[in-house]
């Protein structure tokens, strides 16, 4: 059975991304760092009852060797990750991970997306 590695943060996407894997019979799986996740809050109580492994490092290698390893068919998603992703990782999903990023890449690449265009007025 697939699963989807979700990568970062974010309350909605990881709820409807892990709710939609589920439904189709895949399993799912959050690999996050610890400033992006608190294992008290409403959501890490949700994702813990939904039978969902969470890996919580603040290196993407430490998080990588926790959780399940990358099968065929796996899919990432990553949405407000805090790692850099190399070519080396990416290559490994073969054509199945995918970035979310709410900005023109490389030209505003790194965090604060929409929020530091608001501030520049851009």
């Amino acid at each position: 059975m697939p699963t989807l590695h979700i990568f970062g943060g974010g309350t909605a996407l990881i709820q409807q991304a892990i709710q939609l894997a589920q439904a189709v019979g895949w399993e799912a799986s959050v690999r996050t760092s610890p400033r992006l996740w608190d294992p008290g809050d409403a959501l890490a109580q949700q994702v813990k009852s939904m039978g969902v492994t969470v890996v919580c490092e603040e290196k993407l290698e430490a998080a990588m060797a926790g959780g399940p390893p990358i099968g065929a068919g796996d899919v990432a998603l990553s949405y407000g990750a805090p790692w850099i992703f190399r070519q080396a990782w990416i290559d490994q999903w073969n054509g199945g991970a995918f970035n979310y990023h709410p900005r023109r890449l490389p030209e505003n690449r790194g965090g604060g997306g929409s929020s530091w265009a608001i501030l520049m007025g851009d």
